[in-house]
């Protein structure tokens, strides 16, 4: 009897061992696509499929095949699909929980590819996008404001000067008709010509001696009535002088007027200037913010948090024997990515989410020398995280030689625009520092053609550019990207803008032209009837001047001495 328990017993724990390991390997791997799944769609905010996961222990290793990635902002397309993904582990470290290898092989990289079904998954999104914040191209209108409505709705600067000069001759006139008031009048100036006719009158020796007393007061007192009058005269020829100067400076106000609104209304090229940035600023724009979300998206794949970081770097210290290893490393990724236009193949070094542990940084270097319509491309970089207070990326691109066809530039109603075709170079540099955002891009096109909707009718303004750009087989362009992550602005510069500028100029010329000439002879028929009217307005003070004269001339007649009393 005891023998044959024993014998179940054997049996019994037999099945636990034997039984129990095969259940985990059949069931492994189910439990790894889950859980890279779940992972994988909490971090991007739509869902992550894999249609197969394979976990070996001997020798350790995962392969995945077909990974899914979809786009959250465009649930029926992947962001990344991805053929195949394989890679060695280190067994005791995986006992360890920590995945570490040495080889990574991800094979078939392709972007934007097709989905069967939605990738959305309800109540998870992805990080909201911001649009790129740039104007929409819209080609100025031929049509000019009316010169009459203009004129209603402008107040003019030569109008607002002339009342304030017509107000300041009003008060000029006003004071000194006061104080013409309050200087002696022909009148009192006649009755000293009496006076004097009196004292000539005397005879007697006495009687002349007396006199000549009365004549030293009234000679006092023409002389001081003389020079009241003699500087009242010259106040009012000062003021004549300089309102008139203020006059002539008021009758070239309309010029200036005619300027200031010839420059608001005219549709002159100078007030069109930086439309490459309008043109190409909308679609560069949106690449810049698809990689910045793609970028905030999986920021959390290389960055552990501060605690763990601060647990890393205890156990660091507390086995300083062993060789400190992060919970996940791989420590070469073999990357091939399919485009349309050919391979491009490399390696990512050193991908972790905890460099501080590891001491270096991660990088990539990927090109192709071998694609379609591309003499090369390459592209290079480095995430340092090390120090997560300050970490830094940066990443390089450039090509050459890459043959464009049929690029769409702006998708505005107003101007469709597509690059037809071309030859471009171009290299795209960008660092970021902790928040900190600065990139430059610069491409040099050759053999460019521009092509717009046969379907759209154009403006005068529309056809003349499309031919002009036509016309123009190479052009540069430089896009500078400065800011913050979450707020940067863009600068674009480009020789196209002269070809726009060259090409508004010939077209608008002739129309500007002739709503100058209207606008002109409007502002000066406004403003000659008040500008001419401020002659006639200080030519009133001239009877003041001449009244001054008068007494003067009267004043200066009653000149005598006692001498001619003898």
């Amino acid at each position: 009897m005891k023998n044959i328990l024993h014998s179940k017993w054997l049996i019994g724990i037999m099945v636990v061992v034997v039984g129990l390991p095969v259940f985990f390997i059949l069931i492994a791997d189910s439990l790894v696509k889950k859980g890279i799944e779940t992972a994988g769609t909490r971090v991007i905010g739509a869902r992550v499929e894999l249609d197969k996961a394979d976990l070996s222990f001997f020798p350790a290793g995962l392969e995945i095949t077909r990974m899914q990635v979809t786009n959250p902002d465009a649930p029926m397309k992947n962001a990344v699909d991805i053929s195949r993904i394989a890679f060695d582990m280190h067994l005791v470290p995986l006992l360890q929980k920590k995945i570490i290898s040495d080889e990574m092989a991800v094979e078939g990289v392709r972007f934007d590819t097709d989905r069967k079904t939605s990738g959305a998954v309800p109540g998870l999104a992805g990080k909201a996008k911001k649009d790129a914040e740039m104007s929409v191209f819209k080609l100025p209108s031929l049509d000019i404001a009316d010169v009459k409505t203009i004129l209603e709705k402008e107040p003019l600067q030569t109008i607002e000067e002339t009342e304030r000069l017509k107000q300041q001759i009003a008060e000029e006139r006003s004071r000194f008709e006061k104080q013409l008031k309050e200087l002696p009048d022909k009148e009192k100036l006649r009755q000293y010509e009496d006076r004097i006719e009196a004292l000539k009158g005397k005879r007697g020796i006495e009687e002349i001696l007396g006199a000549a007393g009365q004549v030293n007061s009234i000679q006092k007192d023409i002389r001081d009535d003389l020079a009241r009058i003699h500087q009242a005269r010259d106040d009012v020829r000062n003021s004549i002088a300089r309102l008139r100067e203020q006059a002539e400076k008021v009758a070239r106000s309309p010029y200036k007027d005619f300027q200031r609104l010839k420059e608001k209304y005219s549709l002159t090229p100078e007030g069109m200037g930086h439309m490459a940035a309008l043109l190409f600023g909308p679609e560069y724009g949106q690449w810049v913010e698809t990689g910045l979300a793609w970028y905030q998206r999986l920021g959390p794949l290389l960055d552990s948090g501060e605690s763990e970081q601060k647990e890393a770097e205890t156990s660091t210290v507390q086995d300083r024997k062993a060789e400190p290893l992060p919970y996940f490393l791989v420590r070469r990724a073999a990357v091939s990515v399919v485009t349309p236009a050919g391979e491009i193949s490399g390696a990512i070094n050193n991908m972790t989410n905890r460099q501080h542990i590891l001491g270096r940084p991660m990088t990539f270097v990927l090109s192709s020398k071998q694609m379609k319509n591309i003499e090369a491309i390459n592209i290079n970089g480095e995430l340092d995280h090390i120090n997560a207070q300050s970490p830094k990326d940066e990443m390089t691109v450039s090509a050459r030689g890459m043959a464009i066809r049929d690029f769409k530039i702006s998708s505005s109603n107003d101007f469709p625009l597509a690059l037809t075709s071309a030859t471009a170079d171009w290299d795209i540099s960008t660092v970021i520092e902790s928040v900190n955002l600065k990139s430059k891009a610069n491409f040099d096109l050759s053999k460019a053609q521009f092509s717009s909707n046969p379907e759209k009718e154009l403006n005068k303004i529309g056809q003349a550019l499309i031919d002009k750009l036509s016309g123009t087989s190479r052009f540069n362009l430089t896009a500078v990207t400065e800011g913050t992550i979450g707020n940067f602005s863009m600068n674009i510069d480009s020789n196209i803008d002269n070809v726009i500028k060259d090409t508004l100029t010939a077209v608008v010329g002739k129309t500007t032209a002739q709503f100058e000439a209207r606008l002109k002879s409007a502002v000066l028929e406004k403003t000659n009837g008040p500008v001419g009217a401020l002659g006639d307005n200080i030519a009133g003070l001239n009877p003041i001047e001449q009244e001054l004269n008068e007494r003067l001339r009267i004043g200066q007649a009653l000149g005598f001495t006692p001498q001619s009393l003898l």
